[in-house]
Parts: C-alpha cells; structure tokens; sequence
C-alpha cells in the first residue's frame, strides 16, 4: 500500500460529530486540512459490488479487496487511533476489515455513477470479481450510529488488474501450474 504513515499522521483533525440521515451521525477527517486518500494493492476483488438487498439498481455499492496483513495492521492502528481519541466502544467499532487466513478483507463503499462516481481506469466498473486492482480509497469520515462506529472509505479511482485464478488442485500444482 503506498500510504501515509497511518500511525503517526500528525496533524489528524477531526471534527464534531454531526446529524446525518436515518439517525447516522459523521465526523470528517482530515489530515493537514486535506482528505486522506490510500493507494490499495488489492490482490483480489472476491465479490462484484453490490447491496444488501438491494434492487439492482442503487449507484452507491459495497465492495470488498482482499489485502495483505501488513496492509491491513496500518489501517488498523489507524482505527484505533480513531477510537480512542473519539471515546468509542470497542464494543461498538465495527472495523473496516475481516481476517480471512493469509489476506484481511476490506470493506469499502464504491459509487458506480453520479457525481460522486468512481473512475475506472480501464473498465466500465462491471465484471471486478476474481480481478486483482489497484484502488485509491478517501477516508472522509467516521461514522456512529446506536449500536456500531466504524471508518468510511470510498473508492475514488480503481484500476482493474489481472483476473485472479483458482488455487489449482494438487495434481496441477505438481506441473507447475
């Protein structure tokens, strides 16, 4: 991930929570008054963006990167710098990312179309499962809410990478496959 130093951003600024929709409320972040933007190297993209029960028509999507570990722990201490200096729960963070054995599994918003559209380098933002990518993500905001707090990342830009293949049976693997 090619990053700022997470840990040890200095002059981090967060602002006092405000009202948003449907009872969220938001506290922007911003480091040295500008917005905090990460480039991921994601190794692969597991599912297409989408919504959880969702029509099929909302611009604004969910969409996971498996990243590596040493990735993912940056964004980590991030998180808890977060928490800690905005008082929140451990009980009440809802983390960003998922351990899945030798990745992590990061959880991002992606808009599709509009004003706030993601731009695709070198596709139209359909067809991502299975692809390894390259993704710029903004870090605006923290969000809270009754029961759970957590790290608002959206995709700026994504480039599609190549497709990613199955882990080969251990017959292929013995050819070199």
């Amino acid at each position: 991930m090619h990053t700022p130093d997470l840990a040890n951003i200095k002059d981090l600024e967060i602002s006092a929570m405000k009202d948003g929709k449907l009872g969220m409320k938001f506290a922007t972040m911003r480091n040295q008054g500008e917005a905090i933007h990460l480039k991921v190297d994601a190794l692969n993209i597991p599912f297409e963006p989408s919504v959880y029960n969702g029509t099929g028509t909302e611009t604004r999507k969910g969409i996971v990167f498996d990243i590596t570990n040493s990735d993912a722990k940056s964004i980590l201490v991030l998180e808890e710098r977060l928490r800690q200096e905005m008082e929140i729960p451990l009980e009440k963070w809802n983390s960003c990312l998922r351990e899945n054995g030798q990745t992590w599994r990061l959880k991002a918003k992606i808009n599709m179309s509009g004003d706030r559209a993601c731009l695709f380098a070198d596709c139209d933002g359909k067809d991502l499962r299975g692809y390894a990518a390259v993704a710029v993500l903004s870090m605006n905001s923290v969000y809270s809410q009754r029961q759970a707090s957590g790290l608002v990342l959206d995709v700026v830009a994504l480039r599609r990478g190549a497709k990613m293949l199955p882990d080969p049976p251990v017959w292929m693997k013995s050819l070199g496959f």
